[in-house]
């Protein structure tokens, strides 16, 4: 049987079975395994994009606490070791939120995130101001002055709540990161004519217009900009976005600065989910 030779002289060969050689009572079924060979590759090519990135990625703050380590190890003095554990605390840091962005950006990269994370009816109205709450210590520890503008009615969208607190968590930590102390950061929520709309918007000193378009990129960061940053987190927004056939806009704001704004399709349908 030449399927079955060609088929036994496979190794880790995930590439399609086709159609040559095989008889056509069985091919519904050699049709569905080259769709979970397609799964597969793309959960393998995940995975492997993952391991480059965290590789690439922590490469640099653990070659940095290296040098502070031997730094302090050679001169145990109170003045180079207090400066060193400083050095490391920001390396660790560093390192730790880059592995968490990574995390999360390849979670919401994972094909199988619509069975996992099915996607229910919410309100915008109630839920962003509820995930919004969390966040009002870290705006206060940053200096920035976190405000919230929305509808008194609801405005519904299929969403995944867990994805949404993500996506907002990211699009806040930007501004909180970017705008500066002393900032003001508002949080929307409108109903648009292309569909509701969640919007966070700063008075910082935004983007140049030649930039904006490449805000959702993997790794990219504004030239010049002296915070650092792992150039994840508006990229985490538009793959959050997209996985809810939402669309992410980057826009100078009427304040000066940066306004980001997801656009979602209204909700199939508006009764109450419990």
């Amino acid at each position: 049987d030449p399927l079955t030779a060609r088929l036994a002289s496979r190794e880790h060969d995930l590439a399609p079975i086709g159609d040559a050689d095989v008889p056509v009572e069985i091919l519904p079924l050699t049709r569905t395994i080259d769709g979970l060979f397609a799964r597969q590759r793309g959960m393998l090519a995940l995975q492997d994009r993952f391991i480059a990135d965290a590789a690439h990625q922590l490469k640099t703050p653990l070659a940095g606490l290296r040098v502070h380590v031997e730094r302090a190890q050679a001169d145990p003095s109170k003045e180079t070791v207090t400066d060193a554990l400083q050095h490391i605390l920001r390396l660790t840091q560093r390192a730790s939120r880059t592995s968490s962005q990574l995390l999360a950006l390849t979670r919401a990269q994972s094909p199988d995130l619509n069975e996992t994370a099915p996607c229910v009816l919410l309100d915008l109205a109630q839920v962003i101001p509820e995930l919004l709450g969390v966040r009002v210590h870290d705006a206060i520890a940053a200096g920035v002055d976190l405000g919230y503008e929305g509808p008194a009615g609801p405005v519904w969208i299929d969403a995944d709540r867990l994805s949404l607190q993500e996506m907002l968590d990211n699009m806040i930590d930007n501004s909180l990161r970017y705008a500066g102390r002393g900032s003001i950061l508002t949080i929307g929520v409108s109903v648009l004519s292309e569909g509701p709309c969640v919007s966070v918007e700063d008075n910082g000193p935004g983007v140049p217009a030649a930039f904006l378009e490449r805000l959702g990129e993997r790794f990219f960061r504004v030239p010049g900009m002296t915070e650092e940053g792992t150039g994840l987190g508006l990229a985490i927004v538009q793959r959050i976005a997209q996985r809810h056939r939402a669309a992410v806009r980057f826009l100078n704001g009427s304040m000066g600065g940066l306004r980001v704004e997801v656009v979602f399709p209204p909700a199939r349908t508006t009764r109450s989910v419990s």
